[in-house]
């Protein structure tokens, strides 16, 4: 199993076909969901959506602000649109939609 963890971002480094419309970065292990927006984007079409579950969620050590530095890179350098929206009643719970 462990090595299907280490495994799991490279899955996608061949899919740059732009085939898909929405793509959902979410799941375990955490630590690896901002090396997913880098793959996520050469595989998105243009006006599709990537979404990204608990963004810059303080109250998980593995998704703080400082751990998604490549998607922020990636949202500045690319100039996307983008929404957050929080979960009333949480302190942080938070999930971003990116427009592509």
């Amino acid at each position: 199993i462990y090595k299907e963890y280490i495994e799991y971002p490279k899955m996608y480094k061949d899919i740059h076909n732009k085939s898909f419309d929405c793509i959902i970065i979410d799941g375990e292990p955490t630590e690896w969901r901002d090396s997913c927006m880098e793959y996520a984007l050469k595989s998105i079409k243009t006006g599709g959506k990537i979404i990204i579950d608990n963004f810059m969620q303080n109250s998980i050590p593995n998704l703080s602000e400082s751990k998604w530095t490549k998607t922020n890179k990636i949202i500045s350098d690319e100039n996307l649109n983008f929404k957050i929206y929080k979960t009333p009643g949480h302190i942080d719970w938070k999930t971003i939609v990116i427009d592509i």
